[in-house]
């Protein structure tokens, strides 16, 4: 009898391991989402900023999935980022009404985003009202957070599902990104946003 309670931890401790949780498992570019360890219950519920709070980055990933395609995030079935492509362009649209405005409509924006975050989070993180509410350089952009578009540029908001390709100096090049009413109007899509020299300048992180 004390021979099993000796190893029953280390095999429990194995068959969990091989637990594979059903999700979005697409290729992430160069950067890979970090998955939230237990016991981050405790994460502090008055943030600053989304890119301030790493720990929230792998529920955001899962959601903003979810809202584009229920029926591949509950296969698992997400392929590569070529996965973008729809109908010959650069983009794949919503497939199902996560929003409640109908099949693939995401409504505005910033409205679309920010019931990704609230929803990813229970509550916890919030974009703020306003508009412009994100300070973080472009530079610094990882999967999982909200950029913006400054306001004299034409407003946007849209979430980074992955990094695909870094200029030599560190700087983002490409995002794959997904998001509402930028693409088509009112939908969502997921496309590839390029980063090059003007662009970088007019966007921020949350």
């Amino acid at each position: 009898m004390k021979f099993f309670w000796a190893i029953a931890p280390p095999i429990l401790i194995l068959i969990l391991g091989l637990i594979v949780l059903p999700g979005c498992s697409d290729e992430k570019g160069i950067e890979s989402v970090m998955e939230p360890e237990v016991g981050e219950e405790g994460i502090d519920s008055n943030p600053v900023t989304m890119s301030a709070t790493t720990n929230w980055s792998y529920a955001i990933h899962r959601e903003i999935c979810y809202a584009l395609s229920r029926d591949r995030y509950n296969a698992n079935d997400w392929g590569t980022s070529t996965r973008i492509i729809h109908n010959g362009g650069s983009w794949y649209a919503g497939d199902w009404n996560y929003m409640g405005l109908g099949i693939g409509k995401g409504g505005q924006c910033k409205v679309f985003a920010s019931k990704i975050v609230d929803n990813a989070t229970g509550g916890v993180l919030k974009i703020p009202t306003g508009y412009s509410y994100a300070t973080g350089s472009i530079n610094s952009v990882h999967s999982s957070d909200v950029i913006q578009r400054l306001s004299q540029y034409g407003r946007h908001t849209a979430i980074v599902l992955s990094v695909l390709e870094r200029h030599p100096d560190g700087r983002p090049k490409k995002l794959d990104v997904i998001d509402s009413n930028f693409i088509q109007s009112g939908t969502i899509t997921r496309h590839v946003l390029p980063m090059w020299g003007h662009e970088l300048s007019q966007y921020r992180v949350w």
